[in-house]
């Protein structure tokens, strides 16, 4: 994907130090002093995130069989439209497949978060995108410190409320005011940096829009559930 000379451009650490859901991420340096024009000093750290080989290719084969294997067995349950869950599937992988979208979609979140006042106020952040150095199968950003945040349990009651309503408010921002939103919101995708109480959100593969139309339905339901209309 970088070429033959791409160790002049990343001196990239041989073992990952985190794994994803289609890939595995390394630590690394930038090597080249031509990123100077966009701020990125050499030297600077970066995470590195690889997709396994073969992966996207493998993907319709791998459902067929999966379905062959749940229709023969009939572990489906009563009620399960397979085909239809097996159509959803396929699409969201051949999205989290696209390291291009994915760029384009974290991109978007930090800028997004970084121009909302309270979301900066509470130390939320998105690492940004060395987009030079990114391909369809290699997605690099800078190196940010941080712990998942499940671990934020240990610390007093006031740091966690505070970090659970700014996760509450982010929520509602990207369901009803973006209608653009990470739908893969486990605890890895959050990275808690315990000594500058900041909070980083990373893999933007499985993020997502929504139409106004979906978006005001769902507000309904919410509403309704609300003031117990039945």
């Amino acid at each position: 994907e970088w070429g033959e000379k791409w160790r002049e451009k990343v001196d990239l650490e041989e073992r990952p130090f985190a794994a994803a859901s289609i890939g595995q991420v390394h630590r690394g340096r930038l090597k080249e002093g031509n990123h100077a024009e966009r701020g990125w000093k050499e030297g600077k750290r970066v995470a590195v995130k690889v997709q396994y080989p073969g992966v996207s290719d493998s993907i319709e084969s791998d459902l067929s069989n999966l379905t062959m294997l749940v229709k023969a067995t009939g572990l489906a349950p009563p009620g399960l439209f397979l085909e239809n869950v097996i159509r959803v599937g396929r699409e969201e992988l051949k999205v989290e497949c696209d390291y291009r979208r994915e760029v384009e979609n974290q991109k978007r979140f930090r800028s997004l978060i970084s121009s909302d006042a309270g979301l900066v106020a509470d130390r939320f952040r998105v690492p940004e995108v060395i987009e030079d150095l990114c391909t369809d199968k290699i997605l690099v950003t800078e190196y940010v410190h941080g712990g998942t945040i499940d671990k934020v349990v240990d610390l007093d009651a006031s740091e966690r409320n505070r970090i659970g309503r700014a996760i509450l408010r982010l929520t509602m921002l990207e369901l009803f005011v973006w209608r653009f939103m990470q739908t893969d919101p486990n605890w890895g995708n959050f990275l808690y940096d315990v000594r500058t109480r900041t909070t980083y959100l990373i893999d933007f593969g499985a993020a997502r829009e929504y139409d106004e139309e979906f978006v005001r339905g769902y507000l309904n339901i919410v509403v309704a559930n609300a003031n117990k209309d039945e």
